[in-house]
């Protein structure tokens, strides 16, 4: 790799290591030593939080224009193929999640929570994940690189960031499932922005259902009381939905629809 290209990937993974430690890991922090930030008010606060800080750390080592941070990250103009693009290959999962739970006898339910943590996976999981590390990281390297190299080295900072998740309460063997699952999901989630050509709304409307469709339904100790079950359903849906990223997004005529391009 020359000099220039190893600049910006260094750069990529300085530059989304400072606003994950500051957003994520700080935040946690703050969460172990005062319990009360962790409250429900607080906590919208958090999420709200991370994007301005996503959104100032592009701001000031990358663009230095407000009206430029957004088209950076790839948050693209609202059309309803990028969103059907995201929500295709999460079909799988869904299903094998709720089809699992209800056959294994876990209990989930929809209640008013569920609606307020499926806001909070979109603008989490969704929004400020995928930007961080699609919008900056996978994006910053696939510029010098293969977009299978991105998505190396990519799964190599979205895996074990994940152990900022200790901060919170998760134990060691929630976390190493995370994990795994984060540098895994890295491939085909960044084959996904590499096909869209750097639309971050794919990417953010498949982890927000992906991730949603967990948060809503169950909570975290139901989730500690069955996780030997919840892991065996989680791997069989997403081998599943990743099988099916592969297929749609290799397929021409798929991306030609989606991209709105005439053959």
């Amino acid at each position: 790799m020359k000099h220039n290209q190893m600049k910006t990937v260094l750069k990529a993974f300085l530059v989304s290591f400072i606003i994950y430690l500051i957003s994520v890991t700080g935040f946690n922090f703050i969460g172990r030593v005062f319990p009360p930030f962790r409250s429900f008010g607080s906590g919208l606060l958090v999420y709200a939080g991370r994007l301005i800080i996503l959104f100032a750390g592009v701001f000031i080592f990358y663009t230095r224009k407000f009206s430029t941070v957004f088209p950076f990250l790839g948050i693209k103009k609202l059309t309803i193929k990028p969103f059907l693009a995201g929500f295709l290959p999460s079909l799988p999962f869904m299903f094998s999640w709720i089809g699992g739970c209800i056959a294994l006898d876990i209990p989930i339910h929809l209640s008013g929570h569920s609606l307020v943590m499926l806001f909070l996976a979109f603008i989490g999981p969704g929004l400020f994940e995928e930007g961080l590390f699609r919008g900056v990281l996978f994006k910053e390297i696939l510029n010098v690189s293969r977009w299978y190299i991105a998505g190396l080295c990519t799964g190599i900072f979205f895996g074990p960031a994940h152990l900022a998740n200790l901060l919170v309460g998760h134990n060691i063997q929630e976390v190493l499932i995370s994990l795994s699952a984060g540098f895994v999901m890295s491939f085909p989630i960044g084959y996904m922005f590499f096909k869209m050509k750097a639309n971050l709304w794919t990417c953010a409307f498949f982890h927000f259902l992906v991730a949603g469709s967990m948060d809503a339904l169950i909570s975290e100790e139901l989730i500690k009381a069955h996780l030997e079950n919840i892991t065996l359903i989680t791997t069989a849906g997403l081998i599943l939905s990743f099988v099916l990223v592969f297929a749609l997004f290799g397929n021409n005529r798929f991306m030609d629809f989606i991209l709105e391009q005439k053959g």
